[in-house]
């Protein structure tokens, strides 16, 4: 095969494209519940160690008097089977802790499912109506191969939500507690007695609360099914959500603050790939997407130089490729 400058002029094998992942964490807790402050925590965790690849939805649907408790989330059937406040299910997986994970450290799970491949680029974004009672939603789907049976899902999250009101502060049994009860557990010490938040209910701002989706009160998704996309197809696809009309929620809302989420699940209902926006934020269009090889004939790369390129084992150097007018990151 010539060569040119260490470079070649042909590709062997195809690369279909996948795309940066996001994984989804819904979370089952409460006011009412005094064990989710443990939730709480790993929620928090979870958001520092992986910025805005973690999409965090909390369901405040332990009691129902609790103000963000939100009904067709109740309905949907996605906690079925939980073993209740607080659990969490990340892109739709099994039951886990919110903090424990099923190894030990949540952060392990969310990275194992981060790590699966992303076959569906998704791009979400949404605008307030004149008086902001409705968001609109718009999601771009590009297809890294065919792909069958797929479902949109839109939820709405608020962050820093909080009031003064009784209702909205946490309960919390770790109060009963000491910080050697949980040597491991660093992060549920400043729930512990003698901890800044060591009372047996404390005022806190919720974050990534769920206060809407496309889910009916009877659990039924409204948002039109994708059905299948062929390799390389985008198409857009949209969604009218409607904002918390509970006014004691309202009032303890920013909307400023309000996200919207974009789940695509795949035939046997679980996450494939997700996307986040504050409402109002419009996407970035210069978005990277993964490359990952196969035994197949490739589309043409070319480094940022204009140059084709490729090598004989078809397993280029980590770095930003151009393929049909768009970056890859391989």
């Amino acid at each position: 095969m010539t060569t040119i400058a260490g470079l070649c002029l042909g590709i062997q094998a195809e690369a279909q494209t996948t795309f940066l992942r996001r994984s989804v964490v819904e979370e089952l807790t409460g006011t009412r519940c005094g064990w989710c402050p443990r939730g709480l925590a790993g929620m928090e965790k979870l958001r520092q160690t992986f910025g805005d690849r973690f999409i965090g939805i909390a369901v405040h649907n332990y009691d129902t008097n609790d103000p963000m408790y939100y009904r067709p989330y109740a309905a949907n059937g996605v906690f079925s089977g939980s073993p209740g406040a607080p659990t969490c299910t990340i892109d739709r997986s099994d039951f886990c802790d919110p903090l424990h994970g099923a190894t030990g450290d949540v952060c392990n799970d969310f990275q194992y499912m981060l790590d699966q491949p992303a076959w569906v680029g998704v791009t979400v974004s949404g605008t307030y109506n004149a008086d902001s009672t409705v968001v609109e939603a718009t999601t771009h789907l590009e297809a890294g191969r065919q792909l069958e049976g797929l479902t949109v899902v839109y939820v709405l999250v608020a962050d820093s939500v909080a009031s003064d009101i009784a209702d909205f502060r946490q309960n919390n049994n770790y109060a009963t507690r000491q910080p050697t009860d949980y040597p491991n557990d660093p992060e549920l010490h400043r729930f512990c007695a003698g901890g800044e938040l060591g009372v047996s209910s404390f005022r806190w701002a919720f974050d990534d609360v769920c206060i809407g989706s496309s889910y009916s009160s009877q659990g039924v998704n409204q948002a039109a099914p994708v059905e299948s996309l062929t390799e390389g197809q985008q198409t857009d696809h949209s969604f009218r959500l409607t904002m918390p009309t509970k006014a004691v929620l309202r009032r303890a809302l920013n909307k400023r603050h309000v996200s919207v989420v974009a789940m695509v699940l795949d035939a046997d209902g679980h996450v494939m790939n997700a996307d986040k926006r504050l409402v109002g934020l419009q996407p970035d269009a210069q978005a990277i997407h993964l490359q990952q090889n196969n035994d197949r004939q490739t589309a043409t790369l070319y480094d940022l130089q204009g140059r084709r390129v490729c090598q004989s084992d078809s397993r280029l150097p980590h770095g930003i490729y151009i393929s049909q007018g768009r970056k890859l990151l391989r």
